[in-house]
């Protein structure tokens, strides 16, 4: 689902600085995927490095818990981004601009 599809709002017209900005959250979204995506791929690799019996001991030794912090925080501070560009951008406007911007930022607490 798309920001405009969860934040919609009736009648809104985005001016040019909200265009850039939703750029700008799609841009922090895609590179936040990207760092959880590397992070996944990286344990997967650590963990089946080497002989079949290593892997199976890899797995079990593995710190799971350190990595789900990681991916957590991964998602924290994309949605810690998102929320100050929104907040930015909720100070810039008015009207249904701003009601916009101020569903984004609620969405990101």
């Amino acid at each position: 689902m798309s920001i405009r599809e969860f934040c919609s709002i009736e009648g809104l017209e985005i001016s040019y600085g909200s265009e850039l900005a939703l750029k700008e959250i799609n841009d922090i979204v895609e590179r936040g995927n990207l760092l959880a995506s590397l992070t996944a791929s990286l344990v997967v690799i650590q963990v089946i490095n080497g002989t079949f019996k290593g892997t199976a001991q890899n797995i079990t030794k593995y710190d799971w818990e350190q990595f789900g912090e990681a991916m957590i925080g991964v998602n924290k501070i994309t949605r810690t981004r998102v929320g100050n560009t929104a907040f930015d951008m909720a100070l810039k406007t008015t009207g249904k601009e701003y009601s916009f911007w101020k569903c984004i930022y609620e969405s990101t607490l």
